[in-house]
């Protein structure tokens, strides 16, 4: 009975202190962690915040003027092909930087991409607002220099945007940010179009240049505050001592051994040459054949954007996606159906009225279909694409998407002066339906969840 409790003492209190210590340490460990992700969790609602205000100051400014820009170069030219010329360039840039832009991004802070391109795009505005005394093809030929100047401001500014969102909000946040982009954006593009009509009767080009040049100074501000390394990733490459044409060829690499990438490319590649379809003929048929009013051509405009928040919203209370790419493939058959129904509709002769309400349907319904196809491909994108990789295969994928795009302008810009509307929207609508037969003819698994 002595020895007993000495015993006791001296062999199990020694483990009972033991266990006492990985217990407490544990429980503090645990709390640590939980307080941590607690912590990341608060910073991403306010980086989420911050890259919304960005987002709604980055295309306030920009979508009032390309607006206004487009509707002047129509009614003052009355050429589809003016007007396709505006808008092959920013496809033509995009190519000619591909070897540069998501190498850059990847090899050089981000932020400070962000704030150069930024200041790029301030200079060239103000640029070109001190030639618009010129005559009207100095006007012209200025204009498209500004376009391609505020095309590689862009380039560099939504990459090193995208390719940092996963270090810069935690992953539960993506879909999220993406959705809530969607939002911000297409409330800025329905608002945009009606207040450009409306201020397009009281101010001068000039005076839009010089609000678009302010607006982008105050998302340099806002830049300013984002945390670009909130969340720490593992096994990232050091890219700052690679050449960026080094870069380029390793990122080139990466999705070549992605053979759903490369499918994903090179089919986006034939679907964005038959949107050209929409972005051409849309504003030639209702300003220079129906030759609707400038107010009722910006509502129409704004029914782009409305379907983008609708969707957007229904997309942000939806549960990660399973099966991204099936999810997209099924929702392009509804943009097949809207081709063709405007096709067929403008088959026949109609009021400004009816043809506004024709219009409406169709702008309201082709771009919530088209934001239920693109925006869960992105999130996919965003999470499975190591983080030292998103520049380039950012800028590759976004490229390679657009690379027909000049094409397709060029070639819907002659059909449009040459043919019947209406059968080129029905012929867009046949061929992009064969187009989405094509990943079950090739066999593609459709349900996979790896590149």
């Amino acid at each position: 009975n002595h020895q007993y409790p000495n015993k006791f003492s001296y062999k199990n209190f020694q483990k009972l202190l033991t266990i006492l210590y990985y217990t407490l340490y544990n429980i503090i460990k645990i709390k640590y962690y939980e307080v941590k992700v607690m912590d990341i969790l608060k910073e991403s609602r306010k980086q989420l915040i911050k890259l919304i205000m960005t987002t709604i100051t980055g295309n306030f400014g920009s979508s009032i003027l390309s607006f206004i820009i487009g509707l002047l170069i129509l009614k003052k030219t009355e050429s589809a092909l003016n007007f396709g010329i505006s808008q092959i360039i920013g496809p033509l840039v995009a190519l000619i930087l591909v070897p540069f832009v998501g190498a850059i991004v990847d090899k050089y802070n981000k932020k400070i991409v962000i704030v150069i391109a930024q200041t790029f795009s301030i200079v060239s505005l103000l640029l070109y607002a001190l030639s618009l005394n010129s005559n009207a093809e100095t006007n012209l030929i200025n204009t498209y220099l500004l376009l391609i100047c505020l095309k590689v401001a862009d380039q560099f500014l939504n990459n090193a945007f995208a390719s940092s969102v996963k270090k810069v909000v935690c992953e539960e946040y993506i879909q999220k940010v993406k959705s809530f982009q969607q939002i911000a954006s297409s409330g800025v593009y329905i608002i945009s179009p009606i207040l450009a009509v409306f201020l397009l009767t009281k101010l001068e080009l000039i005076h839009f240049v010089l609000l678009e040049a302010v607006i982008e100074f105050i998302t340099i501000l806002i830049v300013l505050f984002i945390n670009f390394n909130l969340i720490k990733t593992e096994g990232t490459e050091n890219n700052e001592e690679k050449k960026v044409l080094h870069l380029f060829v390793e990122g080139i690499k990466y999705i070549k051994d992605k053979k759903i990438l490369v499918f994903i490319i090179f089919f986006a590649m034939f679907i964005n040459f038959l949107m050209a379809s929409v972005s051409v003929g849309l504003p030639y048929i209702l300003i220079n054949e129906i030759k609707i009013s400038d107010y009722l051509y910006g509502i129409v405009n704004a029914a782009f954007p409305v379907a983008m928040i609708v969707s957007s919203i229904i997309l942000s209370i939806m549960k990660d996606i399973e099966y991204p790419l099936e999810f997209s493939f099924k929702w392009l058959r509804g943009i097949t159906g809207f081709l063709l129904f405007l096709g067929i509709a403008l088959l026949f002769k109609h009021s400004n009225i009816s043809y506004f309400i024709i219009f409406m349907i169709f702008a309201f319904g082709f771009d919530f279909v088209a934001n239920f196809a693109n925006t869960p491909m992105f999130v996919w994108f965003t999470k499975a694409i190591p983080n030292e990789y998103q520049g380039r295969v950012f800028s590759i994928i976004e490229t390679g998407c657009q690379l027909l795009m000049p094409l397709g302008i060029l070639f819907y810009s002659i059909l449009f002066d040459k043919f019947k509307s209406s059968y080129i929207f029905i012929f867009s609508g046949i061929v992009l339906l064969v187009f989405i037969f094509l990943p079950y003819i090739l066999k593609i698994d459709l349900k996979t969840k790896e590149f």
